[in-house]
């Protein structure tokens, strides 16, 4: 079970042993002890300041086209939202996410051919590892209400201008999702758009069949 503190929800129960700090320590200071370079201080007020610096994943950069992406698969699928998602080919992933590539299942996901959001998870004892990358990349976090979560779930968000964040823990999984909030608006201008003028089209079409006959 997970404990009821929102900043030690990461840790269940079953985990207390885990060794090194804290994740209440870990959320407080913004550090991994895994990592051993200098890492950048979130600046102040801000949860979303280094998720906005980055604008996406050490290596690749939100809007950046598909074919800048070769270490994932050929073929993707769509989801329920319209989004193109992929997998990283097997022993191709980069960076962080590539050494850990055993412990974390990653997918990014496109829309009209552009880097729009990225998901990362794993699950049971891999579960801190995880958490401690979004706090090494990302900094100190802003729990989330429980009131907006299912029962036994928690979450810390960084809430930037261009970009969102969110890790969520729950259910024997960790998840980490990076999103373009630009990649969302962008989005719904084009739904809406799209929208707007298949109702053009239908009122046109409707007002050509019942125009009077010519005689």
């Amino acid at each position: 079970m997970l404990k009821t503190t929102l900043l030690l929800a990461f840790l269940p129960a079953t985990l207390a042993t885990y060794p090194g700090p804290s994740f209440a320590t870990l959320f407080a200071q913004g550090q991994s002890p895994a990592q051993t370079h200098p890492r950048p201080r979130a600046l102040p007020r801000s949860y979303g300041a280094r998720a906005d610096s980055l604008n996406g994943i050490p290596g690749h950069a939100f809007g950046e086209p598909r074919s800048n992406f070769p270490e994932l698969e050929a073929k993707g699928d769509q989801d329920m939202d319209g989004y193109m998602y992929y997998y990283a080919k097997p022993g191709q992933e980069l960076g962080w996410f590539g050494k850990n590539a055993a412990h974390v299942r990653t997918i990014y996901r496109f829309y009209q051919d552009k880097f729009t959001s990225f998901d990362a998870s794993a699950r049971g004892t891999d579960r801190p590892l995880l958490a401690e990358e979004a706090v090494y990349l990302f900094g100190k976090g802003q729990p989330q209400s429980s009131k907006s979560l299912a029962y036994g779930e928690a979450a810390i968000n960084w809430e930037g201008k261009r970009v969102q964040v969110t890790l969520s823990d729950g259910h024997n999984e960790c998840r980490l999702t990076v999103r373009s909030k630009l990649a969302i608006a962008q989005k719904a201008a084009v739904e809406v758009a799209q929208k707007k003028a298949e109702a053009a089209a239908r009122a046109a079409k409707l007002r050509a069949d019942n125009a009077p006959a010519a005689k």
